[in-house]
Parts: structure tokens; sequence; C-alpha cells
């Protein structure tokens, strides 16, 4: 975008190749939100979870994939330009040596840390923030800002839930933010080995024939759920503070995913920092096995739903949708509106955890969030209606909003947008006692 927009912006290295040192692509966005680039001033450098979202790790050649997909320009190395030459920017600092920063391939998918004073690409992103997409990227961990516009400064992403993880006591700990379940020990397997004998290593635990802490469907994670571990704010090993893992080691991780640009190799992360490379499966590494997690609450069609909501007196329906969509939208009779993820993890504790809770939202992604988050938090009767508010088909309540949730939605929207705190929310929120 850089050389066909704006041709003598871009004067570092070769002039006007649309590659620029990190301090110049922080630059490059704030010009754009300067100019209301595209009608919008929001616009920001993607942090290192959101730019790795854009990898598919399926793929020989992600930008490729990406270009075939609707984007145009997304650089990716050949026999005549140098792999070294097409990292994109993120906003993300690299801990251990605040002189660098991260960088993204988006050729291959490596992910990993150079001089902030290297020449590299720039792809602006907005958005994100507002929970209505399939997926949702969350925060890196980095809170320390090093220059304006960057990481540490915006902390855009989903918000890590508190606690971050749940030790069950039985040798495994449940993260809350993805539902996964790791085994406590990062070392279980007694040392490295191998990518097929860390595969083979998790299925002597399925098979009863290596500790499996009485679960039978353990694997090795994949790239990025090994990947989401990881707090880019922390150092040897980057893993959030106070995790309650043992025998972590500041090493390799194996995934199970295959490097498609080279086959005989397979990806892993390095615990020390976060980095993300893909080495020869015949190498040694260490074996951190994973499996679904624990989700106990019960999918349900709105047909059983409305049944409930009509024969249960004791049940709670909790609609986490934003504000707006539960005054303007219509809402189940008697719905209380407690919106994901904010105002429900800061509210959630009001909750009785022997109530009979019905989670609702508009497609049903955001309710079993919502549902996953609370069965792992101790509520011991919850239900989640599949489809969302888009396939009921009975009596809604749909007036306008009032003006005091006015004022929250506005509120929110602040907060998300960074300008305001989110003590202002919580104040305008409040008013409405479960």
């Amino acid at each position: 975008m850089m050389p066909a927009r704006d041709l003598g912006w871009d004067e570092d290295g070769t002039a006007d190749d649309g590659a620029v040192t990190w301090q110049h692509a922080l630059d490059y966005v704030a010009k754009l939100n300067a100019e209301s680039y595209l009608g919008y001033a929001d616009w920001r450098l993607p942090n290192v979870n959101e730019l790795e979202s854009l990898v598919n790790e399926g793929e020989a050649n992600t930008a490729a994939w990406l270009n075939a997909q609707g984007f145009t320009n997304v650089q990716y190395f050949t026999e005549t330009q140098n792999k070294k030459y097409t990292y994109y920017w993120p906003s993300t600092t690299y801990a251990s040596s605040t002189n660098s920063a991260w960088r993204v391939n988006l050729t291959d998918g490596w992910v990993c840390a150079t001089s902030k004073s290297t020449n590299y690409y720039v792809w602006p992103v907005r958005g994100g923030q507002h929970l209505t997409q399939p997926a949702q990227v969350w925060k890196t961990g980095q809170t320390e800002s090093y220059a304006a516009g960057d990481d540490g400064d915006l902390e855009k992403g989903v918000a890590w839930p508190d606690p971050r993880f749940t030790d069950n006591g039985d040798g495994t700990v449940t993260d809350n933010l993805t539902g996964l379940m790791w085994t406590k020990d990062a070392n279980g397997a007694g040392g490295t080995t191998d990518w097929y004998g860390a595969l083979d290593y998790v299925w002597g635990m399925n098979a009863g024939t290596n500790p499996n802490y009485g679960y039978t469907d353990w694997r090795l994670p994949n790239r990025k759920e090994m990947y989401s571990l990881t707090d880019v704010s922390q150092y040897e090993p980057a893993l959030p503070s106070g995790y309650p893992f043992t025998g972590v080691e500041s090493d390799y991780y194996w995934s199970s995913t295959t490097y498609a640009y080279g086959c005989a190799n397979a990806w892993m992360v390095l615990m020390a920092s976060g980095l993300v490379h893909a080495f020869s499966k015949s190498e040694i590494h260490y074996v951190w096995p994973v499996r679904a997690g624990l989700h106990d609450h019960t999918d349900i069609t709105p047909e059983q739903a409305h049944d409930l909501v009509s024969t249960d007196t004791a049940l709670l329906v909790i609609d986490v949708r934003t504000p707006e969509e539960f005054c303007d939208n219509g809402h189940i009779p008697g719905a209380i509106n407690l919106p994901w993820p904010d105002v429900f993890q800061q509210r959630y504790q009001e909750l009785s955890v022997d109530a009979e809770i019905l989670t609702v939202c508009e497609s049903g992604y955001r309710s079993n969030q919502a549902a996953t988050f609370l069965d792992h938090n101790g509520y011991l009767h919850v239900y989640d209606m599949l489809g969302g508010m888009g396939e009921w088909q009975w009596e809604t309540e749909t007036t306008p909003c009032c003006s005091a949730w006015s004022d929250v939605m506005v509120k929110y929207y602040a907060y998300v947008d960074g300008q305001a705190g989110w003590s202002e929310v919580i104040d305008c929120y409040n008013q409405y006692a479960l």
C-alpha cells in the first residue's frame, strides 16, 4: 500500500519498496489515522497474536493463499526475493530485548524477533473488539508501552479470564481462556524426544502405559494450541505470571503440526520467549500433552430452551449480547443482560454456583464461551442455547434502549476504543443489580 499511495514516505533501505523500520511502521499507521484513511481513524499496527492469526499452517505459502482469498500484494519470498525480506511488523516488543520487536513471515508462518531498525512490511488493521466474529484473538499479555500506538499502549484483544489457569488437583491444569486442559507437569515425559517419539508418548498415555490422570483422549497440541499458552511480556518462560505448571523448560516444545513448506519438519514453540519455528522431525525436544478440557454445560436446542423457560421458574436466562442487541433485537422475557466478556467476567460471581442458568446470544458463539467460562469456575447447572436468538421463534421483549442503557452502550464502546476507563463502564452498569 505504501509505495502505491505515498511515494517518498518510505526512504528506509530501498526507497519506496514498502519495507520500513518498526517505528516508521507505527508512524505510518498514525498518518493513516490523521487522514481518516478509507473513512476510519482507528487503524493500528496489529499485535503479534493478530498477525499470527493470518497464518494457515496447511499452506506452504500463506501469503499466496491470502492473495487468493481477495487480499492484494501480500508479500512472499521467491527464488529472487530472499525470505528475510518478506516479514511483517506487529506492534509487539520482544520482552528479552526491548530494542527488538516480533516479526511474522507470511510466506511460511515463522514467528520470531529482530532489531526494530530492520526494514519489514506494514499491514494495518482495525476493529476486532466487538466479539461478533466466529473467532477472536486474545491479548498478548504485553502491558508496557515502548512507543505510542504499540501493543502495550493499546492492549487490544480478548481479555484473559481471572484466574487464567485452574489447577484441577489431579495432575492437570485447565486454561480458562481456551478451555484446553494440559498436564500440570510440562516435562511428564521425563526428557526430550523426536517428533515421532512425542506422538508415541501421547499414544501411550491413552493406552494406559504412561500416566494419563484418568483421561484417554490426550494429544500433542497443534501449533496454535501450543502458542496459545504464551505471554510475550514474560521471558524464561514466556508464560503468564502465577502459572501453576511444574517442570516447564525454557526450550522448544513439539506441536503436532507438520511444516507445510517442508514436510520433513514440524512446528514447535520456544517456551523461553514464544518464538514459533519449524525444524526437522528428527531433532529432540520436549512434549506437553493437551486434551479438549471439560465442557460440562449442556447444549440444548431452541425448542428445548423454550420448554425450560416455560417450566422452570428458577431458571436464570443470561443474555450475553451487547446492550444494543439486547434492547433492539429482542430478548427472552425476564432475561438478564451481562455482555460477554467484560461485564460478564466482572459480575458472574453474583450468580449462585447452584443456580440453573441458560446462556444465550445472537448466534451461539458468545454464549458458548460464557457457558464454558462458568463450567471452569465451578457452576453446576449451565445450559447453552444452540443457534442463539436468531433461531428463537417464541415471545420476545423488544423495547428501545432506555437512556440508562444508552449511557452504558456509549461507555462500553468508548472503553473498547480506548476512550474511557473500565471503572466508568462498571459505574454506569451497576445500577442493574441481578
